[in-house]
């Protein structure tokens, strides 16, 4: 995989009638961390959107003939990967929509010494809610995006709304999010991840 981009969907069942499918998904921390430019990671990302909303729009069906279109979705246990996949049909004569849940970058504090990754992370935040915002001005019948800003989510108190948080290096994250090696969130970390996904 060039990306990191992953998916998750709740209520699951084989068949789906007038049902929102919800995807939570979540890309672009480790694409910075392993070198690609900002361009290519938002290219990824545009081309998710548009699949994303090609298999929801009736084209879908009139193009392939078939109501019924498999998705194939990732499972990751813990950060890693296991191989595994599930299969969920969308059936489009049952008129599915769908709600994206996008988790947008955190700050981390690995980045702490890179203040270059820090920037950058930044950057890929504004690029990716704008990528939603355009595919959902373009693509209004066919569902719904929210995207959970993350980026001071989980830094102090103290130092994540004051001026120059962001760009000036002032946002400090907070330890008790985090794990050990600085980069993965804990179980508190996820309590608050898990929060922000359910009030959407």
């Amino acid at each position: 995989e060039k990306n990191d981009i992953q998916s998750t969907r709740h209520g699951q069942r084989d068949h789906l009638s007038n049902e929102t499918i919800i995807f939570v998904a979540c890309a672009g921390e480790n694409d910075i961390g392993s070198g690609r430019s900002l361009d290519q990671i938002l290219d990824t990302f545009r081309s998710f959107l548009d699949d994303l909303y090609c298999l929801f729009s009736p084209l879908a069906h009139s193009t392939t003939g078939n109501d019924n279109i498999d998705i194939k979705i990732k499972r990751n246990h813990a950060n890693n990967y296991d191989g595994s996949t599930s299969s969920h049909k969308i059936n489009h004569s049952n008129n599915n929509n769908f709600h994206l849940i996008f988790i947008g970058p955190k700050l981390e504090p690995w980045l702490s010494k890179d203040f270059s990754s820090r920037k950058q992370y930044a950057k890929l935040s504004n690029g990716l809610q704008r990528c939603m915002r355009k595919h959902s001005g373009h693509n209004s019948n066919s569902g719904r995006m929210t995207y959970v800003d993350c980026l001071t989510l989980f830094c102090t108190e103290d130092t994540a709304n004051v001026p120059g948080a962001v760009h000036g290096g002032r946002a400090v994250p907070d330890p008790v999010y985090f794990d050990g090696d600085g980069l993965h969130l804990s179980e508190v970390g996820y309590a608050v991840w898990k929060e922000m996904i359910e009030k959407e």
